[in-house]
């Protein structure tokens, strides 16, 4: 009798098989059909192997709480150490006088103890890592962003909280605070009007008020003349006058002597004289506009700034 093969599922991807349970258990040629001739000699029955049918199983899908996007306070505190490494990397390379690459440690035990000056360099800090990251990695030159600015409020609100004490324009922290300030709006924005008011309104307005002392403290000494130099720049720029070019401010630098107007230092020669500059611009065009045009050519007082045109340019070439 020919052996009668056993069905098999629609999912079984085995061979068909023709022993029975009593061969399989045995491992023996299974022979004779059904029953097996190992069967009938044993008196078993003569059984087909067991189908085994796959199960189905149902999953249930549940939604996961979302993940708390507000970082840990270890992490913000790490995060906060990088910028503030990358407010000294910036202070270094910003070289505005000789010594002011060395500021970032002068200024160490203010930012520590100075909510404004903290939040300032954070600030600084985390804009520089928004221009540092790579194209691929948008959401974190977003994120530095974000902390840059959140930071930059907060240092304006510090500021003005640290203005209602007396005698607040005379602090150490106020004053670098308004420097920092002008320098943040400069680097964050292309226009540079922000920048140009802070220092015209803000800072120059504070260094009035102080007053040109040469008994300036190590730390100040280094903050005026970084000062000088932004102020210089945006005088010519913008067209505008500066305080800084009367004699009063002139005589309180300790590189030029009074009598001679010399200069020790080559480079305070020429912020010297971009100032003076910046002062002539302002005052030939002030004439010029409030004299008629008709009356122009024979004026004395085009004279005497032609004149003085001549005086700056003698010096401008002697510079060479």
């Amino acid at each position: 009798m020919k052996a009668r093969k056993r069905p098999l599922g629609h999912l079984d991807k085995r061979k068909k098989v023709t022993r029975c349970q009593s061969c399989l258990s045995r491992r023996i040629k299974c022979e004779g059909g059904i029953p097996c001739r190992y069967c009938v000699r044993n008196d078993k029955d003569c059984l087909p192997q067991t189908v085994v049918h796959g199960e189905i199983k149902f999953i249930a899908v549940t939604e996961i709480a979302p993940v708390s996007s507000t970082m840990p306070s270890q992490l913000s505190r790490q995060d906060d150490d990088v910028y503030l490494d990358l407010f000294a990397a910036f202070i270094r390379r910003c070289q505005f006088t000789s010594g002011f690459v060395s500021v970032d440690s002068d200024l160490i035990s203010l930012i520590y103890t100075s909510p404004l000056l903290h939040n300032l360099a954070v600030a600084i800090g985390a804009l520089e890592a928004s221009r540092r990251v790579s194209c691929s990695k948008t959401y974190e030159s977003r994120t530095a962003q974000v902390v840059a600015f959140k930071s930059y409020g907060r240092a304006i609100a510090a500021l003005r909280s640290r203005l209602t004490i007396t005698k607040a324009l005379h602090f150490e922290d106020v004053l670098w605070g308004s420097f920092l300030l002008g320098l943040f709006e400069l680097i964050s924005e292309t226009s540079g009007e922000r920048f140009a008011q802070h220092m015209l309104l803000g800072m120059l307005r504070l260094l009035q008020l102080n007053g040109p002392v040469q008994s300036w403290a190590y730390l100040r000494r280094k903050l005026v003349d970084a000062f000088r130099v932004l102020e210089a720049n945006r005088a010519i720029l913008f067209g505008n006058g500066t305080c800084l070019s009367q004699p009063v401010w002139l005589l309180s630098q300790p590189g030029i002597t009074a009598r001679e107007n010399i200069f020790s230092d080559p480079t305070e020669a020429i912020l010297v004289l971009k100032i003076q500059m910046a002062s002539f611009s302002k005052r030939f065009f002030d004439q010029i506009e409030s004299i008629p045009k008709h009356r122009r050519p024979f004026h004395p007082a085009i004279q005497a700034l032609a004149f003085g045109g001549v005086v700056i340019g003698q010096k401008l070439t002697g510079q060479h």
